[in-house]
């Protein structure tokens, strides 16, 4: 199957684009920064992603037109992968956050999925055929209030409703929407393994869950790749949490 992972360059994304790459399927991924900064990342492992045939493209997943440049030209995929969602670790209060700050989370986190799904869904309705995964955050089905981060949650939220009503109204079909939300996954287990976590476990409380260990990129992959496959046809308009349980108690992070 021909695979999108926007934000693939690194992270959880970059996650997910290596297990798929490394089952036979095409991968491509997309950044938005410059081809210079990423080249100087090839240490960080992205040789390894491109020697497994992974593609890049350079595209801000959060502006409508370079998506309509890029995908007018290239939209014929059979799965979809929406990683990209600015994050600021810093807390704001929303009446403090910049305006800025607030569009920059909210085209990154929420329009984004907008402009990739005009240009992908009429092709998987063509097909009879799709797989789109959303990503989410641990509380996002509560209505929690996490503060500090309202433009993030906000944003985030909006995706939860975009994702099952997607869901809803491409079922007939053919085409799945799922949201995967991952927990607080700290460096380096977004590009993680699993065995890397278990070796952790107890060592330390940060990235700690109720399963003992923390969650790793592998973890999220994993639960990516069934969401993928045919046999997940029966699976739409779920959220999926892949957090070892954190997500029953308050945020900490």
């Amino acid at each position: 199957m021909k695979v999108l992972v926007t934000g693939g360059i690194a992270g959880l994304g970059r996650a997910v684009a290596e297990r798929l790459a490394r089952r036979g399927h095409d991968v491509v991924v997309t950044y938005r920064r410059d081809r210079a900064e990423v080249g100087e990342q090839s240490d960080g492992g992205i040789k390894k992603t491109w020697s497994l045939g992974v593609r890049a493209v350079q595209c801000d997943a959060g502006s409508r037109q370079q998506v309509d440049r890029w995908l007018s030209r290239e939209h014929d995929f059979d799965c979809w992968i929406h990683a990209v969602g600015p994050f600021r670790v810093k807390r704001t209060p929303l009446a403090d956050t910049a305006a800025g700050e607030w569009e920059e989370l909210v085209a990154g986190n929420l329009h984004s999925a907008y402009w990739h799904a005009r240009w992908l869904i009429p092709h998987m309705r063509g097909n009879h055929f799709g797989r789109v995964i959303t990503f989410g955050y641990p509380q996002i089905e509560g209505g929690m209030p996490w503060e500090g981060r309202g433009a993030y949650a906000g944003a985030k939220a909006g995706l939860l409703s975009f994702t099952r009503t997607l869901a809803a109204e491409e079922a007939p079909y053919g085409i799945t929407v799922n949201m995967v939300c991952p927990g607080d996954i700290r460096d380096p287990f977004k590009e993680g393994a699993i065995v890397d976590a278990r070796n952790q476990a107890g060592l330390s409380t940060v990235g700690s869950t109720p399963a003992g260990r923390p969650t790793t990129g592998e973890d999220v992959a994993r639960v990516v790749e069934f969401l993928c496959h045919p046999d997940s046809d029966m699976v739409t308009g779920s959220v999926i949490y892949v957090t070892g349980g954190v997500q029953y108690f308050p945020f900490t992070y």
